[in-house]
C-alpha cells in the first residue's frame, strides 16, 4: 500500500476549506489523479483524459481567471511530470501554473 502524503493532503483540504469560505460562488476542484488502481480503471481513465503530472486542483479568480495548483508539503518535490506540464502551462502564462507548501502561500494567489 503507498504511504499516505498526510502533510500534503492536509494543506490543500486547509486550502480547500478556506477558498470555498472566501470564495462560495467560486469553482475550485481536485484532480484525482492520484491512488492505486488496477489495470482496466487505468487504462479507463487515461482514455478520459488522466494525465500524468497534472495539478492537484484547479480554481477560479475574482477576475474570472482559471489556475493549476500542485500542493505539495514543505519538503515535497515536483515529479518530472509535474516539471514538464509546469513547463508547458508557463509557456501558455506566466499566471497558470502554481506551486503551493502552505496556506499561506495559496492564499496570496487569490
Amino acid at each position: 500500500m503507498a504511504k499516505r502524503r498526510t502533510d500534503e493532503h492536509d494543506i490543500q483540504c486547509e486550502c480547500v476549506n478556506w477558498y470555498r469560505t472566501e470564495f462560495p460562488s467560486g469553482v475550485i476542484f481536485a484532480v484525482p489523479n492520484c491512488g492505486t488502481r488496477n489495470i482496466g480503471t487505468f487504462y479507463y481513465m487515461v482514455k478520459e483524459g488522466m494525465t500524468p503530472g497534472a495539478p492537484d486542483l484547479v480554481a477560479t479568480r475574482p477576475d474570472g481567471s482559471v489556475i493549476f495548483i500542485e500542493m505539495k508539503s514543505p519538503k515535497g518535490r515536483l515529479s518530472d511530470n509535474q516539471k514538464q506540464l509546469q513547463k508547458t502551462c508557463e509557456n501558455i502564462s506566466q499566471n497558470l501554473y502554481y506551486v503551493c507548501r502552505s496556506l499561506d502561500e495559496f492564499k496570496s494567489l487569490f
